[in-house]
């Protein structure tokens, strides 16, 4: 009785194997148009024909209305995260960027995160959508940290300081794609500064190539010079854990050289940091003041830090990469300088 029901137990799992291997094609929505014609799922099926888990292409549905988008989604088997982003971009509804990207080969069931035009009802990106600020005129002065190569030159932390720091330190790189955070900073800065100039502001780049030697004081003069109203600073960072993840946002604090903008700068970094989460989703890690800082010591302006996420993290990598994923956080950290520039 052992021998057969061991014979029996090995039969049904040659057989369930044999089932999962066993994969069809499924065209989601076929005719409905190009973009759901395109969505495949590599779904595995049982001896009875149903559906285990399997591999889908993520399809194209930027450009479309909302509901559609989810349906089109939702018919591919894969779950949908749905976050509001600044009115006025669109007509109320579109789908502007989404992540994965369209052709992107993931597991069914795999959550889709949809950034959509709101109707500007609530929420900090509201402000992004009040036509007198776009009318208005303000400065703000967009650094994206680090350049192809660090200076480890020394200079001074602050004006007269005997403490010194390296002009321009090596960036940290991500851990599974190998992108440099100089390169991070400078594609969300480049966004950032296309939606703040579509919404009247003038703005001023540290630089706008990776090759470059910028020191950090000579940032913060550039900031200076522009009579910026805001300095924003754009980083990611790392952590040996590299299970940590999120966003926070760093301001100017704790030394005589910041104290005329320490208030500012935190109303700004308070600011910035909501909107950030709000529109990209990512963890919150909150707000810090710092004084060791020379891009901030050196600042005359006020001055916020944006650590656009970990580097570090696996996932977060790989969502750093995505041009989707940092046009939300353009579009965040525009959100937040627009409604502290309107307070």
């Amino acid at each position: 009785m052992a021998v057969v029901a061991a014979a029996a137990i090995v039969a049904a799992v040659a057989a369930g194997a044999v089932a999962v291997r066993r994969a069809q094609r499924v065209h989601v929505l076929p005719g409905t148009s190009d973009a759901a014609s395109s969505a495949v799922a590599l779904a595995s099926t049982d001896a009875t024909g149903a559906a285990l888990v399997g591999r889908v292409e993520v399809p194209r549905v930027t450009g479309m209305q909302l509901a559609g988008a989810q349906s089109l989604l939702a018919a591919g088997r894969l779950s949908v995260n749905t976050v509001p982003s600044p009115a006025g971009e669109t007509t109320p509804g579109v789908v502007l960027s989404q992540d994965p990207a369209p052709g992107t080969v993931v597991d069914t069931g795999t959550t889709v995160t949809l950034w959509f035009a709101s109707d500007g009802s609530g929420g900090p990106a509201s402000n992004l959508n009040d036509p007198d600020a776009a009318r208005r005129r303000y400065v703000v002065c967009i650094d994206p940290g680090h350049q192809d190569r660090p200076d480890p030159a020394p200079e001074p932390i602050g004006p007269g300081a005997k403490q010194t720091a390296p002009k321009v330190a090596p960036g940290t790189v991500g851990v599974v794609t190998g992108q440099s955070e100089a390169e991070v900073a400078l594609q969300i800065a480049l966004a950032l500064k296309q939606e703040l100039e579509a919404r009247g502001v003038a703005v001023v780049l540290t630089r706008t190539t990776n090759a470059v030697d910028i020191s950090n004081a000579e940032r913060a003069r550039i900031a200076n010079d522009a009579g910026a109203d805001l300095y924003v600073r754009i980083h990611a960072e790392a952590d040996t854990n590299g299970d940590v993840s999120g966003i926070r946002t760093l301001y100017p604090g704790g030394n005589q050289w910041v104290a005329g903008i320490v208030a500012e700068s935190k109303r700004a970094a308070e600011a910035v940091q909501r909107a950030v989460v709000s529109v990209t989703g990512a963890a919150d890690r909150g707000i810090e003041a710092r004084g060791d800082l020379a891009g901030f010591n050196w600042s005359k302006v006020p001055a916020v830090m944006v650590q656009c996420g970990y580097l570090s993290n696996p996932v977060e990598d790989r969502r750093l990469a995505s041009p989707a994923y940092r046009a939300s956080l353009a579009r965040g950290i525009a959100a937040g300088v627009l409604q502290y520039l309107e307070e």
